[in-house]
């Protein structure tokens, strides 16, 4: 778990390294790809920079989490079907495996990166978001705090003696990068971070996109879903729901299976009692006046104890099994408006 504590401890460091009480150096990626959205995909360059734009960065991490925000946002452990207004999320290492291969993939001595700018293409096309890493000397050792932050549409350009040159920025590195001087696109703002054992996010879109969540959603889906026909005598035609992932509104449809606990269904369905109370108390649900559109086309069989699967109700069959049915049908819905 993660603390308001431990995000105000930490940032502390950032703070005296601003300041000039601790030494700190910056090394400033480029992340592209010339195609594909796996975190195989894609590659990193590089950039040299100079004093204001290393400052900056420092800067930027304190103006995003700043003390105000951390103390009188909400502080929530991250969840894939929420994304609240005046709430940083935050999510543990070793939670999620694609976005620990992008961490440990860049904290690797053996991180292997372009030096020469021009592979991120004539009009920096091939860009989809930039890594600070920022390093400071503490008595204790070295702390390491990797910004993520998005590439924005370009709002200026400048012709200069190379093929890429886009406001302050040439094939060798970022000059003269602070709030007053953007001209290529990167927000003023940080995404999140990632220090020590966990992230802290404060745009979830970005998140979900540095990190290549989408995969991993899926991914943890189709577990879900395989391990979901060991009810299949209770859940009737669950066996296709895999196979529904590839199709329209997977990738809802992933977020919302992430929601389902094996664990709780495993208790529910123990005994034809437990199956009976539990789809007495389910399909009260669906026949509730306030949801009875949501659900309209799902099918509680008192009789045969089943909840019949199908194509057509899948967003309000896995919503059902869910612990939180009401709010995770909600929550789908919203995402798909």
């Amino acid at each position: 778990m993660v603390t308001k504590g431990d995000i105000t401890t930490e940032l502390e460091l950032v703070e005296k390294a601003k300041n000039g009480e601790l030494k700190f150096d910056v090394n400033f990626y480029f992340e592209y790809t010339d195609k594909g959205s796996s975190a195989d995909s894609f590659h990193y360059a590089i950039a040299t920079t100079d004093e204001a734009t290393r400052k900056s960065m420092l800067e930027r991490l304190l103006k995003t989490f700043s003390a105000s925000a951390v103390s009188q946002f909400e502080l929530n452990r991250f969840d894939i079907l929420r994304n609240d207004e005046n709430t940083f999320y935050y999510l543990e290492q070793n939670e999620m495996d694609s976005a620990d291969l992008v961490i440990d993939k860049i904290s690797s001595a053996a991180f292997n990166y372009a030096d020469d700018l021009s592979v991120l293409g004539k009009r920096m096309e091939k860009v989809k978001g930039a890594i600070i890493e920022v390093k400071i000397e503490t008595d204790n050792g070295d702390e390491f705090f990797y910004l993520f932050t998005k590439v924005e549409t370009f709002n200026s350009f400048k012709k200069g003696k190379f093929p890429l040159t886009l406001g302050n920025i040439d094939n060798d590195g970022v000059r003269n990068l602070t709030d007053s001087n953007m001209l290529f696109g990167i927000r003023d703002n940080i995404g999140f971070y990632f220090h020590n054992d966990h992230f802290l996010v404060n745009s979830k879109a970005d998140f979900e996109r540095m990190l290549f969540l989408s995969n991993e959603y899926k991914k943890q889906a189709r577990n879900i879903a395989t391990e979901l026909q060991q009810f299949n005598s209770v859940l009737n035609g669950v066996e296709q729901l895999g196979k529904d992932l590839d199709g329209q509104g997977g990738i809802i449809l992933s977020r919302m299976l992430m929601r389902v606990s094996i664990e709780t269904l495993k208790m529910k369905f123990e005994s034809k009692k437990k199956i009976g109370e539990t789809l007495s108390a389910l399909n009260d649900i669906i026949t509730d006046e306030r949801f009875e559109e949501d659900f309209a086309g799902l099918q509680v069989d008192l009789d045969k104890q089943q909840i019949i699967y199908s194509n057509d109700n899948k967003f309000a069959f896995v919503a059902l099994i869910t612990d939180r049915a009401a709010e995770t049908l909600f929550l789908g819905r919203k995402i798909m408006d």
